[in-house]
């Protein structure tokens, strides 16, 4: 349980990056994508797979309709409460996997901190040019 908790401190780093190194944020911006696409992918592939293991299909029905619609938010919505809100998800998939007491080891955990980083960073950089373009 308590890697649960430790794993969600990835989204207040990221946040505390943009605080030590603010010259890094517009041309490190386009590698945050790429990693935070590639984590929410990898993400996304061990839970089905974890799901699919065990042999939980109710859960596996639903669970395309929820990576459609985060998908799209990640890809098509710019707003940073979307971003809150695909966080969200990843926390909900450890209360399924609690739920099902389906061990997900420690991968789970360290992917999510992972994606909290490039989150955080990303979040704190669209609330700063927010400013910046209504001044």
């Amino acid at each position: 349980m308590i890697e649960i908790l430790l794993s969600l401190f990835g989204f207040p780093l990221g946040l505390i990056l943009t605080f030590i190194a603010p010259e890094e944020l517009k041309p490190g911006r386009k590698y945050f994508l790429i990693i935070r696409y590639v984590l929410f992918s990898l993400i996304a592939v061990f839970s089905l797979l974890l799901l699919s293991f065990h042999q939980h299909y109710s859960f596996l029905a639903l669970y395309p309709v929820y990576l459609i619609l985060f998908w799209f938010l990640i890809h098509y919505k710019k707003s940073y409460l979307l971003e809150i809100f695909n966080y969200l998800f990843f926390i909900s998939l450890y209360l399924v996997h609690l739920y099902l007491q389906i061990p997900y080891l420690i991968v789970l955990p360290a992917l999510v901190f992972l994606y909290g980083l490039p989150a955080g960073t990303l979040i704190r950089t669209q609330i700063s040019y927010g400013k910046r373009k209504r001044s």
